[in-house]
């Protein structure tokens, strides 16, 4: 018998449907509404209430930042895009260092979570500045950077 306040964690069958259904629909009707303050606000709210009530994936709410940064009504300044791109030129060499630096740093006793994060994050940047941005200038080959809008 399933509990009143468990919530969808109760069912035994069907949990991802059931538990990932609210996606479609707020999906559909963010597709009716548009960019307009209702179409924003029912994106957003369903992702908000997973935070907050711990029926939170980080799906929902990735999804719902996806949808609004590709919408053509959403302009980033040319600060934010700078900082955007240089988060994804950084992203390579922090999935190739990531895993080599956590396991030096948990060889030498290190368990604290942030500074393993530190310091993957801080070999990653190093790399970048060091080998990737002077190979870029050596070879000639320069990051091209475009600007990805959604199409009417």
């Amino acid at each position: 018998m399933v509990a009143l306040h468990a919530g969808a964690e109760g069912f035994t069958h069907g949990l991802g449907f059931v538990t990932l259904s609210w996606l479609w629909l707020t999906g559909f009707l963010y597709r009716r509404l548009g960019f307009r303050p209702a179409g924003v606000a029912i994106l957003i709210f369903p992702s908000l209430y997973a935070l907050f009530f711990n029926h939170f994936t980080g799906l929902p709410l990735f999804i719902s930042l996806f949808v609004l940064l590709l919408s053509p009504e959403f302009k980033l300044s040319a600060r934010m895009q700078k900082l955007f791109n240089w988060a994804g030129d950084v992203s390579y060499p922090l999935y190739l260092f990531h895993m080599q630096v956590i396991a030096v740093l948990a060889s030498l006793g290190c368990r604290n979570s942030a500074a393993l994060v530190a310091a993957a994050l801080g070999v990653s940047v190093a790399a970048l500045y060091g080998v990737d941005y002077p190979c870029r200038k050596l070879f000639g080959t320069a990051a091209r950077y475009r600007l990805v809008t959604a199409q009417a």
